[in-house]
C-alpha cells in the first residue's frame, strides 16, 4: 500500500493517507470529506494543485505575451513620432508652414500673423 502526503487546510498539519483514498477523493471532489488527525473535515475543491499551477503559468505566459506586444507597439509608435518630428523640423527649416503647407521666406512672421493659436512646444532632443 502506497501513501500520499496531504495537509489539512484548517490546521496545516501534514499527514499520510492511502493513495487509493486520495485518488477517490479527487474523483468525487466535494461529495465526501476527509478528516485530519485533529478531526477537521475537508475535501478537494475540484482543481488539483498541478492544474492550478498550470493555469497560473498559462496566465503568466499570456500576460508576458501581451506586455511584449504592448512594448513593441510603443516602440513602433515612438520611432514613428521621432521620424515625424525629424520630418517636421526639416520642413519648417526649409520654410514650409506646418499648418497650411505653403512655403514662406519669413516663417516666423507668417506663423505670428496667420496662425497665432499654433502652439509649438519645444521638445528635448533625444541622444
Amino acid at each position: 500500500m502506497s501513501l500520499v502526503t496531504v495537509s489539512c487546510p484548517n490546521c496545516w498539519i501534514e499527514y499520510a493517507i492511502p493513495s487509493a483514498l486520495d485518488s477517490k477523493a479527487r474523483e468525487i471532489k466535494a461529495e465526501k470529506s476527509i478528516y485530519c488527525p485533529n478531526g477537521h473535515s475537508w475535501h478537494y475543491t475540484g482543481e488539483r494543485e498541478v492544474d492550478i499551477e498550470r493555469r497560473k503559468r498559462q496566465l503568466a505566459e499570456q500576460d508576458n505575451a501581451r506586455l511584449a506586444g504592448e512594448a513593441a507597439r510603443h516602440s513602433r509608435a515612438r520611432l514613428k513620432a521621432e521620424a515625424d518630428l525629424r520630418q517636421h523640423r526639416r520642413r519648417t527649416k526649409a520654410g514650409l508652414c506646418p499648418c497650411c503647407n505653403r512655403s514662406f521666406v519669413n516663417m516666423q512672421r507668417h506663423m505670428k500673423t496667420q496662425h497665432p493659436d499654433y502652439n509649438v512646444v519645444p521638445l528635448k532632443a533625444t541622444p
